[in-house]
């Protein structure tokens, strides 16, 4: 695992894009999956949401890994590494959601491992772009997001603003950390998971294994489901909620203030009347150097932006909606 050397005076306290200085991220709470084998394309192909077979080495996509009732395990970020594939999702569901993918393999030539050797390292911030083009000769961008060296495979993200994600190996990002040390700040995961709340990257946690369509989480928005594509797992509910239009929640923004940091998991209320409701669940929060609390969290779709919301049961929380997806 990487070790930064985090900014002390704030190292749990994120920042928001606009007001990012350039930062190097440790990406504790994600983790990598690898896969080899023959039968790696065909066998994700009829697991995923997305259209591997449209996928080349320098893209990357968003989908879903579902179960037959169409509920999400994990959604993650897939690409091509190593002459074979692997993808991006959070720590805390990999183990769980590992057992899920793994239960077809054997009757496939794939192997499916967890890679914890890599360094998992964001790079975002002022100038992010120009200060890499000082050490790679080309990055990803908008048009390539994903571009392979012998030891680094960088990943660009566009939203909220760009940034980017390298997959390497110690002795890089050691070199990259004393490199700019004089430059960057280090922070935590918290930056990053601030950073996909802000751009509508739903997080998908292990509290929330197997809870929510892909629809629910606006997948559909970040092109992480095709709907044009041969079956898999889930394919009869996601479609058929798709063409009726029957999906009843969304993904928002929220931002509030509360005394605790709100957890995975938990219920938001809304403000109806005189009247308290539980109007949907948390999937991830973070404290912003601003003060204020951020909050990802999927909602019934019938809100308004006058709406006013609070943790389940605490009268000392108040979140008002910042962004409907």
């Amino acid at each position: 695992m990487l070790s930064l050397i985090y900014d002390q005076s704030c190292s749990n306290l994120a920042f928001p894009s606009k007001k990012l200085p350039l930062t190097f991220i440790s990406m504790e709470d994600w983790a990598l999956v690898t896969f080899k084998g023959i039968d790696t394309q065909k066998y994700l192909q009829n697991q995923l949401t997305c259209d591997i077979f449209s996928l080349d080495i320098n893209h990357f996509q968003f989908a879903a890994h579902c179960n037959f009732q169409g509920k999400i395990f994990s959604n993650i970020c897939i690409f091509y590494y190593n002459q074979s594939m692997a993808f991006i999702e959070r720590r805390s569901v990999r183990d769980n959601h590992l057992s899920e993918l793994k239960k077809y393999a054997m009757f496939s030539k794939i192997t499916i491992n967890a890679d914890d050797e890599v360094v998992l390292l964001g790079i975002a911030g002022f100038q992010v772009q120009m200060e890499l083009e000082k050490i790679f000769k080309n990055l990803p961008n908008i048009f390539c997001p994903v571009i392979h060296y012998k030891y680094t495979t960088l990943l660009y993200f566009k939203l909220p603003t760009p940034r980017f994600l390298l997959i390497t190996n110690k002795e890089v990002s050691n070199y990259l950390q004393q490199k700019f040390k004089e430059k960057a700040i280090f922070k935590n995961s918290q930056q990053w998971l601030s950073l996909d709340i802000e751009a509508g990257y739903p997080i998908i946690d292990n509290v929330n294994f197997a809870k929510f369509i892909p629809q629910s989480v606006n997948l559909q928005l970040i092109d992480g489901i095709s709907f044009n594509k041969g079956c898999y797992l889930g394919q009869e509910i996601v479609a058929r909620t798709q063409y009726y239009g029957t999906h009843k929640r969304t993904l928002c923004w929220l931002v509030g203030k509360s005394k605790n940091i709100p957890t995975a998991g938990c219920k938001l209320e809304v403000k109806r009347n005189k009247h308290w409701l539980i109007i949907g669940t948390i999937l991830a929060s973070c404290k912003m150097n601003t003060n204020n609390i951020w909050i990802q969290a999927v909602l019934n779709n019938k809100i308004a932006s006058s709406n006013i919301f609070r943790l389940y049961n605490d009268n000392n929380s108040e979140f008002i909606l910042k962004l409907l997806f």
